[in-house]
């Protein structure tokens, strides 16, 4: 190779083969199937966490969800800080669909978009201070 750069060489067998650096950064993972976008499988990591008869085993359920999830990502390749995330996520995700399950008429209700301004206008506040208050159990 006749180039300015350095070269890394390798060593396969007895010779020796020279390889050019990377010129740009880590190579970009592409996650096939996040987990936000997995329903069927946050869906039935559920399912079967509301058929254990205890807390403990269904947390044990839980653990070896994320497990097989954290292999699964691990073997593809993806950095530990993305891995990371996408567990948390997928813990989260499993959790609100248990509770889904377990209160279905939680999904029925429509949530209020715009709170209610308080009504301020015509109170009156008190022009006292904390520390000019006084209360009949503070008072000496």
């Amino acid at each position: 190779m006749t180039s300015d750069r350095p070269v890394r060489n390798r060593i396969i067998g007895g010779r020796i083969v020279e390889r050019p650096p990377r010129t740009t950064g880590a190579p970009a993972t592409m996650m096939q199937f996040p987990i936000t976008r997995q329903h069927n499988v946050i869906e039935k990591v559920a399912a079967a966490l509301m058929r254990k008869r205890s807390a403990g085993a269904a947390d044990r359920c839980v653990g070896a969800a994320l497990r097989k999830f954290t292999d699964e990502m691990r073997r593809q390749g993806i950095p530990q800080a993305t891995v990371k995330r996408e567990v948390r996520l997928m813990e989260a995700l499993i959790r609100a669909a248990v509770w889904r399950l377990m209160f279905p008429w939680v999904n029925d209700e429509q949530v209020r978009t715009r709170r209610r301004r308080r009504q301020t206008a015509g109170r009156s506040g008190s022009a006292a201070s904390a520390n000019q208050l006084s209360f009949a159990w503070n008072r000496r």
